[in-house]
């Protein structure tokens, strides 16, 4: 419970004032239904991993200290994402975020005046249907 803390924290911080029920959200409603793994970088950057399948996995929530942010602790969580799950990616981001997904290689397969939905694939061999 100590990350899902420190994750919080992180969220606050990032998001002003993200909905102060994140953490209780992340536990009602995603960890009750779906293996759920909170990754941290260094106590700097956070995000969730949620096995929506074998092999099938999605991102959210990612969040990386302010004063953190642009010195490449995204680039190392996502490698460190990348590193322990194989299989396919999917993630919603807003639009500012859409750059950074696509310098990890992530491709938009969907866009709105909002969002975009990204995939990611790094081991086709890991996906069981």
């Amino acid at each position: 419970m100590k990350d899902l803390e420190n994750y919080s924290m992180i969220l606050n911080l990032c998001f002003n004032k993200p909905p102060k029920t994140v953490p209780e959200y992340i536990q009602k409603y995603i960890m009750t239904k779906y293996p759920v793994d909170i990754i941290n970088y260094k106590n700097i950057a956070y995000c969730i991993v949620v096995k929506v399948n074998e092999g099938v996995y999605g991102i959210g929530w990612v969040a990386v200290h302010p004063t953190m942010q642009f010195k490449g602790y995204g680039k190392k969580l996502f490698e460190k994402v990348h590193k322990k799950y194989k299989g396919i990616f999917i993630t919603k981001a807003i639009k500012k975020s859409v750059g950074f997904y696509k310098k990890l290689g992530y491709k938009s397969v969907y866009s709105d005046d909002k969002h975009s939905i990204l995939v990611y694939v790094n081991s086709k061999g890991a996906i069981k249907w």
